[in-house]
């Protein structure tokens, strides 16, 4: 899935050692150019470049000798390919750990790279490196998202105290940091902590922008993005095991479980498909009522299941918190118990983790074995939230109504991931009164001061 080029053996070498010794993911591959230099050198680049185009993401490190900004342009112009210059005068020279930062930030390139086209008016959702959102700094640490819906419109502008356009981008970032960009200006920055139910509003500005854009059009502008991403997707899930017997999507109801649900539909076909829904008892209730929505929609098999949470809460367990997400550990035993239960033989499950998500999930391999005969699979790992957001739309299907309020993530109401900014929502929207009114609704208040 993530093919990495450098100049020589050496090198290849010395990426393979930074692999072994931090990831060990059997799904990045490491190629050199045969030590090619100058002129040669950028032939074969370019050369490589081609031949995994519609096939795997391709990471370029080049050390300072060899990298020029014309090989960087050049190479970032690919939906399927970036380049990212080594601080050392060979790959070769910087340690280990060093290697594994500039890989993370080759990957965080797929997600990050966005650009804004004045004249099209619509956000592109990969650019050459020269033609990146002016100020969107590309990092490991950020991740991008369109509020795309009127309520989370109107909830953004209600924080910042001034109007704003139709599909304002989100640059989300380390230690709750939020850029706010109307097509290529950045009109606010807020911060987003974890305690309280109000972000604080950082800087602002009366700057318009010419964005008034909506989520179909920037999909459909960006069909051979997604079409691509969507390509080495459904490539690399195909390649993971052909002779799998069962193939599983746990669906929350979520945006990235949504589209891996769709690409194992086109990996596979939907006959073959089966969607487990794990039910807390906590969820919020629209991502129930979403999956079943959609099922009838796209005609998908739903598996249903539940996980002891709401028992756990009813026996006096204090309610999830940060450094005790029990939540988590029962729901993914309860998934775990059931695929074991009622799926005989192998079975390959397609979740939808990214790695802009936490620094933890991007440490992961995109593929593990979780038991005999079951593996998980990873096949939108480099995708932003942006792509998932664009790719539902280009494929007509809606989000879930929590993201057309301004969520990012969603999940459930004790949630202890629940940051100030969607305690804002749900006290704003009126959400949080009718939440309330469910089983241990009292604690939402409460869900992201854990």
């Amino acid at each position: 899935m993530i093919r990495v080029l450098v100049r020589g053996s050496k090198d290849a070498s010395a990426v393979r050692a930074a692999l072994a010794s931090y990831l060990g993911d059997p799904m990045v591959r490491v190629e050199h150019l045969r030590g090619a230099r100058g002129d040669k050198y950028f032939e074969r680049v370019v050369e490589a470049v081609r031949t995994y185009s519609g096939k795997e993401f391709v990471i370029v490190l080049a050390g300072k000798r060899d990298y020029c900004r014309e090989l960087e342009d050049e190479v970032s112009k690919y939906e399927h390919a970036v380049l990212v210059r080594v601080g050392k005068a060979d790959v070769r020279n910087a340690m280990l750990g060093e290697i594994i930062s500039y890989l993370n930030l080759g990957k965080a390139m797929f997600r990050a790279s966005l650009g804004w086209d004045r004249h099209g008016k619509s956000y592109l959702l990969k650019v050459a490196s020269s033609k990146i959102i002016p100020g969107l700094k590309v990092s490991p640490g950020i991740d991008t998202f369109f509020i795309p819906g009127n309520g989370g419109v109107k909830n953004l502008e209600s924080l910042l105290s001034r109007s704003l356009c139709t599909l304002p981008l989100i640059v989300k970032g380390p230690a709750g940091l939020h850029d706010v960009y109307l097509g290529d200006l950045r009109v606010a920055s807020i911060r987003v902590p974890d305690r309280g139910v109000r972000p604080d509003v950082l800087f602002t500005s009366s700057d318009v922008g010419g964005c008034c854009v909506g989520l179909s059009d920037v999909a459909y502008r960006n069909s051979n993005v997604l079409s691509t991403y969507e390509g080495i997707s459904i490539r690399f899930l195909r390649s993971v095991d052909s002779e799998v017997e069962n193939i599983i999507v746990p669906w929350s109801g979520g945006k990235d479980s949504t589209t891996v649900l769709l690409l194992a539909f086109k990996a596979f076909g939907r006959s073959s498909v089966k969607a487990v829904y794990v039910d807390t008892g906590v969820d919020f209730p629209f991502n129930k009522e979403y999956v079943e929505e959609v099922s009838r929609l796209l005609g998908v098999d739903v598996r249903y299941v539940r996980a002891p949470v709401v028992d756990e809460l009813l026996s006096g367990r204090p309610r999830p918190t940060h450094g005790d997400r029990w939540c988590t550990i029962l729901k993914l035993k309860a998934l775990s118990t059931f695929i074991k239960e009622e799926f005989k033989g192998s079975s390959l499950v397609i979740i939808g983790d990214r790695d802009a998500e936490s620094a933890a999930r991007s440490r992961r391999s995109l593929i593990r074995v979780d038991g005999e005969g079951v593996v998980n699979a990873y096949p939108i790992r480099l995708w932003g939230a942006t792509h998932v957001q664009a790719y539902l739309a280009l494929n007509g299907v809606p989000l879930n109504k929590l993201y057309l309020e301004g969520f990012y993530r969603i999940g459930c109401y004790i949630c202890p991931a629940l940051r100030s900014w969607e305690l804002y929502i749900l006290l704003r929207s009126g959400i949080m009164e009718e939440v309330a009114k469910l089983p241990f609704g009292k604690l939402l208040l409460g869900a992201g001061k854990g």
